[in-house]
C-alpha cells in the first residue's frame, strides 16, 4: 500500500494499493480538494496500470484538457482494477479509460471536465455503480465497447448531453437506478436497461 500527499505521473504494478488522503470524506463539488492527494499528470496520463489485482482510492486525479494529446486520468489494460471514491479533476480525453483484462470495478467517482468519455469502459465482468458524471464532458458519461460484456451500471448519474451507451458486443449488461439528462443508447444484445431521465 502507498499512501502520499501528492504525487506525480506513476506507472504502478501488481497486487497494490495506492490511497490518498481525503476523499472519502469529501463531497465538495466545487474542485477546490482542500486536503485530498492529488496526482497531476500534466501532458501524461495521470495513472497508467497495466498490472492485475490494483486498487486506487481516495484521491484526485488531473490532466490539462483542451490540449488534443489524447491522454487519460487513469488508464489500465490490467485485470480486476477497482477504483473507489476517486475524482477526475479535467481529462485531455477519457476520465478513466480500461480495455483488456477483466472484472473492472468503480465505485462512488466523481468526473468533471473531460474532452473524450468521462468512463470509456471495454473490459467484461465489470461492475461500475455510484459514480458522477458532470461538466463538459465532450462525448459519452459512460461508454461501454464491443469487449465489455457482462457489466451492471448501477446508480449511476450523468448531467452531460451526449448520454450514455452500451455499444453493439457489449452484451448481456444490466444498467439499473442510472439518472441521466439524455437516456442511454443500447446497441448492444441482450442487454437490459432500466433508467430515468430528467
Amino acid at each position: 500500500t502507498y499512501r502520499s500527499g501528492n504525487f506525480g505521473a506513476s506507472t504502478w504494478g501488481n497486487n497494490m494499493t495506492l490511497q490518498g488522503t481525503g476523499m472519502q470524506e469529501t463531497t465538495s463539488l466545487d474542485h477546490a480538494w482542500r486536503g485530498v492527494s492529488l496526482v497531476d499528470g500534466g501532458a501524461l496520463s495521470a495513472i497508467i496500470i497495466a498490472a492485475a489485482n490494483v486498487t486506487i482510492r481516495d484521491l484526485v486525479v488531473r490532466t490539462t484538457p483542451g490540449k488534443g494529446n489524447g491522454i487519460r486520468g487513469i488508464s489500465s489494460t490490467g485485470s480486476r482494477l477497482t477504483i473507489r471514491d476517486v475524482a477526475v479533476d479535467g481529462s485531455d480525453e477519457d476520465g478513466f479509460y480500461t480495455s483488456g483484462g477483466e472484472q473492472f470495478r468503480m465505485f462512488g467517482t466523481k468526473i468533471f471536465d473531460t474532452d473524450r468519455y468521462g468512463l470509456y469502459m471495454n473490459t467484461p465482468n465489470s461492475t461500475i455503480a455510484n459514480n458522477w458524471v458532470s461538466g463538459d464532458v465532450v462525448n459519452e458519461g459512460y461508454y461501454c465497447d464491443s469487449s465489455g460484456d457482462n457489466a451492471l451500471f448501477a446508480g449511476n448519474y450523468s448531467q452531460n448531453a451526449s448520454g450514455s451507451t452500451l455499444n453493439s458486443g457489449c452484451d448481456n449488461s444490466y444498467v439499473t437506478g442510472d439518472i441521466n439528462t439524455t437516456a442511454w443508447v443500447n446497441s448492444s444484445t441482450g442487454s437490459q436497461v432500466l433508467q430515468e431521465t430528467y
